[in-house]
């Protein structure tokens, strides 16, 4: 298992004594409140990576489009900075939906947990794991941020499935995580597998200037997104290893099972 230097080590917490909100939680990062007027004015370049004050914003709005009905959604810093905190912000009742950063290989990819299939967390990497190996995706960074989000929702000893999407049109560059992660997460939120869609990033990137320069999104905007076209003959494929909370989500010997053809994960609930 690859290691990675703590990623609170170049962060520096300016939180006071007081617990924050979860809506302080969402319109904070790096210490400073988004200022939605300076977003109004970004841009956003194809062939950058994203920056994470963009898509805490993005993701803001868009909770903010379905009346906070999802749990999740937080600013990546403050998972790292409050974990204390998450028991409070994620009670397990309700669809969890999280845009991570992977310190270990500086990218971004999203964790799913379906209230209905509790004991299963979904990770969506926009570079799709190879021969269903889960090593790479499942490091010592993405598995103490999957342990800090959802760990306090189960047993030491309770078995827990974490499962990699293989089934997802991949990533073959260095900077498109970012607005592949914004894509997954708004298709998630709105019951549709992103292994079903091939993405089109100019769209994307658009779609995320839309919302982030709206004063008040409405979730009409939302379900209209054209984020690309379906993928003719896809199929959601997942690579599945059982851990539990007190092995710290620790993978051994890379073992993992495969689950083909496996339904959208929004859609079980329908």
């Amino acid at each position: 298992m690859a290691e990675c230097e703590n990623a609170t080590s170049d962060v520096i917490s300016v939180i006071n004594d007081s617990d924050p909100s979860k809506a302080q939680l969402q319109q904070m990062t790096n210490g400073r409140e988004i200022d939605d007027e300076n977003f109004k004015k970004i841009d956003i370049q194809m062939g950058k990576r994203l920056a994470d004050d963009i898509i805490d914003a993005y993701c803001n709005k868009l909770q903010e489009g379905v009346a906070e009905e999802i749990d999740g959604m937080l600013a990546m810093q403050y998972i790292l900075l409050e974990p204390n905190s998450m028991k409070d912000l994620i009670k397990g009742d309700r669809n969890t939906c999280q845009v991570i950063y992977d310190h270990c290989r500086s990218h971004y990819l999203v964790l799913f947990r379906n209230k209905l299939n509790p004991k299963r967390i979904v990770v969506y990497d926009p570079i799709v794991p190879k021969n269903n190996s889960v090593a790479e995706t499942l490091n010592d960074s993405v598995r103490q941020q999957i342990l800090i989000l959802f760990g306090h929702l189960y047993e030491e000893d309770e078995r827990v499935e974490i499962a990699i999407e293989t089934g997802l049109s991949t990533q073959n560059d260095c900077w498109s995580c970012g607005l592949r992660a914004v894509a997954f997460i708004t298709h998630l939120l709105l019951g549709i597998n992103p292994a079903s869609y091939e993405y089109d990033l100019e769209k994307i990137r658009k779609f995320i200037l839309k919302i982030t320069k709206m004063d008040r999104l409405d979730l009409s905007v939302i379900v209209a997104a054209q984020l690309g076209q379906e993928r003719e003959g896809s199929k959601s494929c997942l690579a599945v290893v059982r851990v539990t909370k007190g092995g710290k989500f620790a993978i051994e010997n890379e073992t993992a099972y495969v689950i083909s053809e496996e339904p959208s994960a929004m859609t079980e609930e329908k």
